[in-house]
């Protein structure tokens, strides 16, 4: 089990950057009257969050539309269909 790390919303009024570098890039709980309220993190581990989200979502995709359907196509039709100013395999 991942310890969690918990800061109040005080301790983030008063000092956001000391909560972000204890935090050593995890995401800290933000507590407020004993309750969490959201969560804070760095840009960083945002970012690393955010790529996990998109790859997970490709992933859904792939799987959803591995049984088809498929057609053949040529990358002129592909330039036909999108213009040719996209940036298709030249």
């Amino acid at each position: 089990m991942v310890k969690m790390l918990v800061s109040t919303v005080s301790d983030l009024r008063n000092g956001p950057i000391k909560v972000l570098r204890a935090a050593n890039g995890r995401v800290v709980s933000v507590l407020r009257r004993g309750k969490i309220v959201g969560y804070f993190m760095s840009r960083r581990s945002y970012e690393r969050l955010m790529d996990r989200i998109e790859d997970l979502e490709d992933k859904m995709l792939v799987y959803e539309r591995k049984g088809g359907p498929f057609r053949r196509t040529t990358i002129e039709e592909l330039r036909d269909l999108y213009g040719s100013s996209s940036k298709l395999a030249e």
